[in-house]
C-alpha cells in the first residue's frame, strides 16, 4: 500500500525579532557580495595611493620596474616586483594601479607592466641628480586630477600644511573618509619626497618652481614674435637684450617683413632679430653684415 504524499505547503518566512545587543541581517546576500558593494562605496573616484605600501617602498617599486623590465623593453608581472622590493603581492597590485592611472606605468596585460619612457628617464638620475630626475614625474603630475586640485587650494590659501591639503585632495577624490584620507596623505608625502612640493621648516607647503605649470614647447613662445614693427618697436617679447643701432648717416627704411618661423630653432630665430635690431651677426664670418651703397 502506499503511502500518500503530502502536498507541499508554504512556510511562512517570519521576520526576526530584534533583540536587545543582537545583530540583524539586512541581506539575504552572501558576505563577499556585501564587501564588494561596502567596498564600491569606500572606493574614491580619481586614482590615489593605496596605503598599502610606505613612501620609500612605492618609489622602491617604481624603480624596480625600470630594472626589471631592462629600461622598458620588456612588460613585468606584478609578482616579480613584490619579491624584489620584500612586500605582499596583494599589495604590490593595488599601488600598481595608481601609477598605472596617471600614465607611468603602462599595462601589457594582467597583472603585466612596462614602464613608461617618463619613469625610466626618472629612474636613471634620481640616484646622482634627484632634482632632474624629478621633473619627469612632475609632467605626469601635472596632467593629473591632483595637478589642477593643487594649483587651486594654493592660489584660494596661499599657504597650506600637509594635513590641509591632505584634507582638500581626499574631499575631491570622493569616497568614504576613513578611505580616502589616509591614502591622500601618502600622496602629498609622495610630492613632497619627489620635489613636486616642498616642505618649509615651519611645516608651510609651497609647490616647487617647476610645478607651477607646464612650460609649454618652444614653438608656442616663437608663435608670439611679431616681426612686421617697421617703426623701431620691440619685435618681440624675447628676453634679448635691446642693443642701439649702430650710428649710420643714412636715411631709415621701413620694411615690413613676412616670414614663416614655425620650423625655425630658438637660437636662429634670436639670431635674425638680433641682425634686425643692430646689423650685426656675432656667428657670421664678418662681424659688421655690409649695408647697401646709396
Amino acid at each position: 500500500m502506499e503511502t500518500p504524499q503530502k502536498e507541499p505547503q508554504e512556510i511562512e518566512i517570519q521576520e526576526p525579532q530584534e533583540e536587545p545587543g543582537t545583530p540583524i541581517a539586512l541581506s539575504s546576500e552572501s558576505p563577499s557580495v556585501e564587501q564588494k558593494k561596502r567596498r564600491s562605496i569606500l572606493k574614491p573616484t580619481v586614482p590615489l595611493p593605496s596605503g598599502r605600501l610606505k613612501v620609500d617602498k612605492e618609489l622602491g617599486m617604481l624603480k624596480a620596474y625600470v630594472s626589471q623590465s631592462k629600461s622598458g623593453e620588456k612588460a613585468v608581472h606584478f609578482n616579480d616586483i613584490a619579491g624584489l622590493i620584500q612586500a605582499h603581492e596583494t599589495s604590490v597590485s593595488a599601488s600598481k594601479e595608481f601609477w598605472e592611472e596617471i600614465g607611468l606605468l603602462q599595462r601589457e596585460s594582467r597583472g603585466v607592466h612596462k614602464p613608461s619612457r617618463d619613469l625610466v628617464a626618472w629612474a636613471s638620475k634620481v640616484e646622482f641628480n634627484p632634482a632632474e630626475a624629478n621633473g619627469n614625474l612632475h609632467a605626469a603630475y601635472e596632467h593629473a586630477w591632483f595637478g589642477d586640485t593643487i594649483r587651486s587650494a594654493f592660489q584660494v590659501h596661499g599657504v597650506l600644511k600637509k594635513e590641509k591639503l591632505a584634507h582638500i585632495l581626499a574631499s575631491t577624490a570622493g569616497g568614504e573618509k576613513d578611505e580616502t584620507g589616509p591614502r591622500s596623505r601618502v600622496l602629498v608625502e609622495l610630492l613632497i619626497e619627489t620635489g613636486y612640493l616642498t616642505e618649509a621648516e615651519n611645516g608651510n607647503l609651497s609647490p616647487s618652481a617647476k610645478s607651477t605649470g607646464t612650460p609649454g614647447p618652444e614653438g608656442a613662445e616663437i608663435e608670439r614674435l611679431q616681426l612686421s614693427e617697421p617703426k623701431g618697436q620691440d619685435l618681440t617679447d624675447s628676453p634679448v637684450a635691446e642693443q642701439p643701432p649702430p650710428p649710420s648717416n643714412m636715411a631709415g627704411i621701413a620694411v615690413t617683413l613676412e616670414i614663416s618661423i614655425s620650423n625655425w630653432q630658438v637660437n636662429d630665430v634670436i639670431r635674425f632679430l638680433r641682425f634686425l635690431r643692430t646689423g650685426q651677426d656675432e656667428y657670421a664670418g664678418k662681424t659688421e653684415i655690409q649695408t647697401a651703397q646709396p
